[in-house]
């Protein structure tokens, strides 16, 4: 203010009681006051509706601009435009992140500790961001860059190259364009660390995605090969590793994953003879415990199958890997259950250890409704079933969760309820939806075909099934579908 505005000021503030003076501003007034408001975003039980907050984040600018319907970015675009180029940048690059790394951003400016901290400071106090670095409203900037696609695309690699590996490769997708050849490998490491994540978290399908996109990259062939198994793509996943040079099939990563594809095609007997060449007791070893196991499950030799799937176990206690573990104690009980033990005998333990882990909690309970179904208890079963549809739903496990509803609709097949399984079958077809898990598709739609008496779509799905190499389910789908022709029933066409 100029003095003789001070003075002003100042004689009105002396005439109490008198009037009342607000005084606004991005700093403290130079004179005492009778109370300080802070004025801060509005939170989300202060505005009518909470899409109002999620569009705005409760900024009172912002929230004006949407409640008069303009575009939020005209409301603070023209001021970031007008910042240096080093600030306007620093407010861009917190934009591109839902939790802002501080560290990250400043190094992907060049910026000093000392530099940074006052550009920070600035944005703060401009109404930008917060404390923390969070922009305010960053979805509509964020559409907004995204339009200038180069400069974009620029500030995504910047903030790919500081970031940690881990947290870099949605960046790094984003400014694939302007990769140089030092970025390639950096690159591959992180979307490599980001397929693990989505595997882990019971994602398969986004992660063999992801993996598509870098089939030329031989670093990434075992963790592409795992994600395509998870989906079901066993034959990609063959011909991947097939391409791979010869000198590097005999590693022992190699091998467990060669191995685990193999035996998913139903080509036992080459997939136990590569497992057999895997020695120790590392991860590849546990692997190939489990693809024993399996041969031996398809052989119906029993007491093989939970003797390898204990080893399996006991290997991925030895890794700390304790989903692993607990999914392959999962197979001793279901081994325990053909050699004579009582279901709910075989299960109970494993089912108190998965209490906490829902993705494995789910597979447990998948299991021991199928064995309680094939033991002759069909109403526990059905009770259990619901039970693991329920528990798959929360942990997100979309496979599973279509696995789930595929055996409740054949179970609801069995008993003739087809308008009941018809709906369940749809339902997990949604589920499988965009995940590439082809074998259970073709379960499923032919499965739904038969109850609707579609022929056309039923000889559709085995040719898929077909053309993916899933021959030996086609077979055995067939069958099935001769022997409830014969008995001119709707049997269902799998169990």
């Amino acid at each position: 203010m100029d003095e003789a505005t001070r003075a002003v000021l100042a004689q009105v503030a002396r005439t109490r009681p008198g009037a009342v003076i607000v005084v606004t501003g991005r700093a403290h007034p130079p004179f005492d006051v009778d109370r300080h408001l802070h004025l801060g975003p509005l939170t989300e039980g202060e505005l009518p509706d909470p899409a109002l907050y999620r569009q705005t984040d409760g900024h009172p600018v912002l929230v004006g601009a949407a409640l008069r319907g303009q575009p939020l970015d005209l409301r603070l675009g023209a001021r970031v435009r007008a910042y240096p180029p080093a600030t306007r940048d620093a407010f861009l690059l917190l934009a591109l992140q839902d939790q802002p790394n501080l560290r990250a951003t400043r190094a992907a400016l060049g910026q000093t500790a000392d530099d940074f901290a006052r550009t920070l400071s600035f944005l703060t106090t401009e109404g930008l961001t917060n404390e923390a670095g969070r922009v305010y409203a960053a979805a509509a900037t964020r559409e907004h860059l995204h339009q200038i696609h180069v400069h974009a695309a620029l500030l995504h690699l910047k903030l790919a190259r500081a970031l940690p590996e881990a947290d870099a490769w949605p960046h790094y997708e984003q400014a694939r364009d302007l990769w140089e050849d030092h970025d390639e490998v950096r690159a591959a490491r992180a979307a490599c660390l980001r397929a693990q994540t989505l595997l882990k978290r019971g994602y398969p399908g986004p992660a063999a995605a992801l993996l598509d996109t870098l089939r030329d990259v031989p670093s990434l062939a075992v963790p592409h090969a795992w994600a395509l198994i998870g989906v079901g793509r066993y034959n990609d996943a063959y011909a991947r590793l097939e391409a791979l040079p010869e000198q590097t099939q005999a590693r022992p990563d190699l091998l467990a994953v060669r191995a685990t594809t193999l035996v998913r095609l139903g080509r036992v007997d080459e997939a136990v003879a590569l497992a057999d060449q895997i020695k120790g007791s590392g991860p590849e070893a546990a692997h190939a415990a489990s693809v024993k196991a399996q041969g031996a499950f398809v052989r119906e030799q029993w007491e093989e199958a939970r003797r390898q799937s204990q080893l399996s176990a006991d290997f991925w206690q030895l890794q700390g890997d304790e989903e692993q573990e607990l999914a392959e104690l999962v197979m001793v009980a279901r081994a325990r259950v053909r050699l004579g033990a009582e279901p709910n005998a075989a299960f109970r333990e494993v089912l108190q250890s998965t209490r906490d882990l829902p993705s494995v909690h789910g597979l447990a309970l998948v299991n021991f409704a199928q064995m309680l179904m094939d033991t002759g208890q069909p109403d526990q079963a059905d009770g259990v079933m619901q039970e693991a549809v329920e528990v798959l739903t929360l942990s997100g496990d979309r496979i599973g969760l279509a696995s789930a509803l595929g055996n409740l609709g054949v179970r609801r097949h069995l008993q003739g309820r087809l308008e009941e399984a018809a709906e369940l079958y749809r339902q997990a077809l949604h589920y499988l939806r965009g995940t590439g898990n082809i074998r259970h598709l073709g379960q499923t739609l032919t499965n739904l075909s038969e109850i609707q008496g579609d022929l056309s779509a039923f000889e559709d799905s085995l040719h898929m099934l077909e053309q993916a190499d899933h021959h030996e389910l086609v077979a055995q789908i067939r069958r099935n579908a001769h022997i409830a022709a014969a008995q001119s029933i709707g049997q269902p066409l799998r169990s």
